[in-house]
């Protein structure tokens, strides 16, 4: 070998082996534009590849969306390192002449492009600005899928990407739930189901299936819920949560038999959180099992002697158990349980049956303690008349709207979080 060969193959020995030590390699990835490729030579004879670090989803901090101080996320093309010998040393004068310094600015352009977006999405998302933050999250995503070939994106990078679309799908479920737009919440499950095969979440499974509860996509909810309660043991709150919407799945698909064993392993996760416990009730009353239903709720009102309106996931329980006092034929109980409930939306049959999704029974139960109470003067509107008289927690009258169906509050999809990113430049429904 020629002593011009020699040093051609070291100096791309120290080249490949400075980037594996400052980078780690991905084994396998999805296909996609965005893998790092390490093709080895007949010459190399190191077969060993350090793996990537894993990296937490809670490590997915708003710092790490900007970089830190360790290796940039971005590297020039590795294409020249990777050409036979000779073909190195032909280009060894322009590296010399500032080849590799053009590339190295072309990956720093790349980054920042990257940042700025980033920064501005976070401030405008912080401002309550969404549709400008999808637009900052399109022009990021946009880069990563389609941007320069001759910057390769590490794999802490794809991670990144996977992050920024799950929290693009945030941007769209929030831009769907104040708009009442359904494009909105179909774009964010789309970005759900590409964040996953990035970066494998619980909390995003738990995202995805939500916006499929919100737009009436039962059998693909408890089929994603059922995927999160299938991997390991994913903890009590996890748990409670999946099995909670699980079970408003199964039963909004008329399983209610299913939807009664989850609210019942939702409550045993939760300890007797009052959501679960609410949703077990509602469904045991619709199985005919009153008395345990009556039970369970009278239970949560003694142990909440300060009320129960202000508690999440406590709202319904109040006019829940005048229902079905009433159901069951204790109207003065019924009334003077309903007397009680200060939120003027649970006089409305509509807002209980599209909006929180009562059982039937239920329903109609409250239905005709509604008609008994217009009926009752000392009853009728108490309860409301209390609440404008303090000018506190007042609830507003629900509107005429058909409400938004809504699903567990615990499992709801979170306004953009302050270390949220990206949108695609195709989701721009109006």
């Amino acid at each position: 070998m020629s002593s011009a060969s020699h040093r051609s193959t070291t100096r791309r020995g120290f080249v490949l082996a400075a980037l594996a030590a400052a980078l780690p390699v991905a084994e396998s990835f999805h296909s996609s534009p965005m893998m790092l490729r390490m093709v080895s030579n007949n010459n190399d004879h190191t077969s060993a590849r350090p793996k990537p670090e894993a990296v937490s989803a809670e490590a997915c901090s708003r710092r790490l969306f900007l970089g830190s101080t360790a290796a940039s996320l971005l590297v020039p093309s590795l294409a020249n390192a990777q050409e036979a010998p000779a073909k190195v040393e032909s280009k060894a004068d322009n590296f010399k002449k500032g080849g590799s310094l053009e590339k190295t600015l072309a990956a720093v352009a790349f980054t920042k492009k990257i940042d700025e977006a980033t920064e501005k999405a976070f401030k405008l998302a912080k401002k309550g600005n969404l549709k400008g933050a999808v637009q900052q999250w399109n022009i990021v995503i946009d880069v990563y899928e389609n941007g320069n070939d001759d910057v390769v994106v590490t794999p802490q990078a794809t991670y990144r990407l996977g992050k920024s679309l799950g929290e693009r799908g945030n941007v769209l479920a929030e831009l769907g739930k104040q708009a009442k737009n359904r494009d909105f919440l179909e774009l964010a499950t789309k970005d759900y189901v590409k964040a996953l095969k990035f970066v494998p979440s619980e909390d995003t499974r738990i995202k995805l299936a939500t916006a499929y509860s919100a737009l009436g996509d039962y059998k693909n909810a408890e089929a994603v819920f059922g995927e999160v309660l299938g991997r390991g043991d994913p903890g009590n709150e996890v748990k409670g949560r999946a099995y909670t919407n699980r079970g408003i799945a199964r039963r909004e698909q008329g399983n209610i038999e299913g939807a009664a064993e989850d609210f019942e392993k939702a409550v045993e996760a939760t300890r007797g959180s009052p959501e679960p416990v609410a949703n077990l009730a509602l469904v045991k009353y619709q199985l005919g099992d009153s008395k345990a239903a009556i039970d369970m709720l009278v239970a949560q009102v003694k142990s909440n002697p300060l009320g129960l309106s202000t508690i999440e996931g406590a709202e319904d329980i109040p006019a829940a158990l005048a229902a079905m006092e009433f159901g069951s034929g204790d109207k003065k109980a019924a009334l003077k349980d309903f007397a009680k409930v200060t939120d003027p939306r649970y006089r409305d049959v509509r807002y209980v049956k599209e909006g929180r999704l009562w059982p039937s029974k239920v329903v109609e139960a409250l239905k005709g303690l509604i008609e008994e109470a217009k009926n009752t003067p000392a009853a009728a509107g108490k309860g409301v008349q209390k609440t404008a008289a303090s000018g506190k927690g007042a609830a507003p009258v629900a509107s005429k709207e058909a409400p938004v169906p809504v699903v567990s509050k615990e499992a709801l999809v979170p306004v953009v979080s302050k270390e949220a990113p990206v949108v695609s430049q195709e989701a721009k429904p109006e």
